[in-house]
């Protein structure tokens, strides 16, 4: 029969020693998998990180043309408001002025009118006519033809 130390040397020595041999394999493995592991996620932040920069470079430059593109945009869109507005003052002054130059030509020759009038009535010896007496008497011509 063997002895304690025997029995330790002889059979449980070796197992231990087997057992620390697999573990120092599987060590080496899980540290090659962690390591590779490891290099991996380093290299895909790296990659993240390039694309982000990269994102962020794309988007200022993109922001940029568009803050170019919409103040220009916007000058257009004033030019042409301003370009409507003046072509519409344009025309209004010119409708006031042929308005003024109708009324003008109008009441000159209702003048002429009642200075031919007028003439005739003075040859005939009959008194003038004013304007005023003629608005009565179509206010009285419209007021008969109410009734």
């Amino acid at each position: 029969m063997m002895t304690l130390e025997q029995f330790q040397r002889e059979v449980l020595q070796p197992l231990h020693d087997k057992r620390d041999e697999e573990y120092n394999k599987l060590n080496v493995s899980y540290r090659e998998v962690m390591e590779a592991t490891a290099k991996a996620k380093t290299d895909l932040e790296a990659t993240e990180c390039n694309f982000y920069a990269v994102q962020a470079a794309k988007k200022i430059e993109f922001e940029a043309s568009q803050r170019i593109e919409l103040q220009k945009f916007k000058t257009e869109m004033r030019n042409s408001r301003l370009q409507i507005h003046n072509q519409q003052h344009e025309v209004l002054q010119n409708i006031k002025e042929m308005k003024r130059r109708v009324f003008d030509e109008h009441n000159d020759a209702v003048g002429r009118a009642f200075a031919e009038f007028n003439a005739e009535r003075a040859k005939n010896g009959e008194l003038p006519v004013t304007c005023n007496e003629i608005k009565k008497f179509n206010e009285e011509e419209a007021n008969y033809d109410r009734d």
